[in-house]
């Protein structure tokens, strides 16, 4: 990565967090993740992925934090934390982020921006990542990888709301981070729909695998 590469920011590093993390650390870009209860193990023995797809992956050492006033601003922020508590988690973005930054919540749910919009600062650009990938968390800072992982990304709000055309430049930006870290992504013209659609999406492998008490697989 060149001088000019941006800073990120990984906000709840579980599996979708840990893994996009990891993943953009390892093809050299500048990651820094804020973790709770799982810092210690993280700082001590870095983070692991067991990867279907790209075999068993170790970063260590870890830029980890587990305070946010510790962090550096980062230009791009990956929300991985539940959507539950985006509300009060508004202070800590606000407070992580660089000027005009862009934060971007890899979160599933429908319409998860609206309710954390009014809580940042205007400055901040808002953007949808939809993940689809097969991951959990089995032990602290251990991951395991089952299938897919591409990520969708659309602009939600900001200061380019009434410029479409700096909005796609900022969400191919963002879809260009996640190429260079071998992860498909493309841009999404309107996050309100692709939310529905990954909602259609997730029903095989939520609901009818939890009712059958089966898995995907088979």
């Amino acid at each position: 990565m060149t001088a000019q590469s941006p800073r990120i920011g990984i906000i709840g590093t579980g599996a979708i967090g840990g893994f996009y993390g990891l993943m953009l650390a390892r093809a050299g870009f500048d990651v820094h993740f804020l973790l709770r209860s799982e810092y210690a193990a993280v700082r001590d023995r870095g983070l692991h992925v067991n990867s279907s797809l790209h075999g068993a992956l170790k970063l260590h050492p870890v830029q980890a934090y587990a305070n946010p006033a510790d962090m550096p601003p980062c230009d791009w922020l990956l929300v991985g934390t539940k959507s539950t508590g985006n509300v009060e988690l508004a202070p800590t973005l606000a407070q992580v982020a660089a000027p005009g930054a862009k934060v971007v919540l890899l979160q599933n749910g429908l319409d998860v921006e609206d309710s954390l919009r009014e809580h940042l600062p205007a400055s901040l650009h808002l953007l949808g990542g939809l993940c689809y990938i097969g991951v959990y968390r089995s032990a602290p800072g251990v991951i395991e990888h089952q299938a897919l992982g591409r990520v969708n990304l659309g602009y939600h709000s900001g200061t380019a709301a009434n410029n479409e055309a700096l909005q796609q430049v900022i969400v191919e930006e963002g879809a260009a981070l996640f190429h260079q870290a071998g992860i498909e992504s493309q841009a999404m013209a309107s996050v309100h729909l692709a939310r529905w659609h990954k909602l259609v999406w997730n029903g095989p492998f939520n609901g009818l695998s939890g009712l059958l008490g089966t898995g995907t697989t088979g």
